[in-house]
């Protein structure tokens, strides 16, 4: 509630705010001046017309918070000033919508890292339960059989997943987005778009060998899962890749993020066949 010539005011709700609106006689929209009947959004100013309220509802120009210092900033967002400098610009807030993630069918598969010269080496299995709850199991080539297991020696030898294909998007000049998680990856070579990632994911990026040579050249986009390890993944790819880095792909803006952990760029593919907005 807000003052306003000795006055009790409320200001309008959001979802009232686009229901006034007004067109010029030339058809422009002309913008809702400040009133009793419409109170600033921002201020709740009724004394005179000196604020405006766009008739979408989502932009209002405001006389009391020309600078944007004071006001409540959890609904709007201050833009600057208006070209006269005598009225705040202020932008309502855009709330994501809250990111769902539906547990995979009950199912497995596996995932091969071969070596550099195509011969079998280490294949990454994973079992869905249906539930939302998953195993992962690493096994070895050992020349004849898989045998479970990732040795020191094997470990030191995994490419980056999908090495062949990545070699080739190096040629091309292509952008290879960089995420985590095999089934991400694998989603977005569906979609014709380059991608990979490392063995371990976010938790065992430090535990194998250099992606240096495997890399080299390349044009990289990095994708982090919604939370704190996916950011922690990415930041210490960036460190070593620094030069490589074309840039972040990003859902939004990462304070409004709504987590679930993990796999939000997979959850979205699977559920409408492309990636989400992005934002470098």
């Amino acid at each position: 509630m807000l003052e306003s010539n000795g006055a009790s005011v409320v200001a309008p709700k959001i979802e009232d705010l686009s229901q006034n609106t007004a067109t010029g006689s030339s058809g422009s929209t002309k913008y809702i001046r400040s009133s009793v009947k419409s109170p600033c959004p921002v201020c709740g100013r009724v004394k005179d017309k000196d604020c405006s309220l766009h008739p979408d509802g989502k932009t209002a120009h405001c006389k009391t918070y020309v600078s944007g210092i004071g006001h409540d900033e959890s609904q709007w967002h201050y833009n600057g000033t208006n070209k006269q400098g005598f009225q705040g610009i202020f932008v309502l807030k855009q709330v994501e919508s809250e990111f769902v993630k539906s547990p995979r069918p009950k199912s497995s598969k596996s995932y091969y890292y071969p070596n550099r010269d195509g011969s079998p080496l280490l294949r990454v299995n994973r079992i869905d339960r249906g539930d939302g709850q998953k195993n992962f199991y690493q096994q070895h080539w050992d020349g004849n059989k898989w045998v479970n297991g990732n040795p020191e020696h094997i470990k030191r030898l995994i490419p980056i997943y999908r090495y062949r294909e990545v070699q080739q998007a190096i040629e091309r000049q292509e952008l290879i987005f960089v995420v985590e998680g095999e089934a991400t990856a694998d989603a977005l070579w569906a979609l014709g778009i380059a991608a990979t990632t490392t063995i371990g994911g976010s938790g065992g990026y430090a535990n194998y060998g250099s992606y240096l040579d495997d890399l080299l050249g390349a044009r990289l986009v990095l994708t982090p899962d919604r939370d704190s390890l996916g950011i922690k993944y990415m930041s210490e790819f960036e460190r070593d890749f620094s030069i490589f880095i074309e840039g972040w792909y990003l859902a939004g803006t990462v304070g409004l993020w709504k987590i679930p952990r993990g796999e939000w760029i997979l959850g979205t593919i699977l559920a409408t066949g492309t990636i989400p907005k992005n934002r470098f």
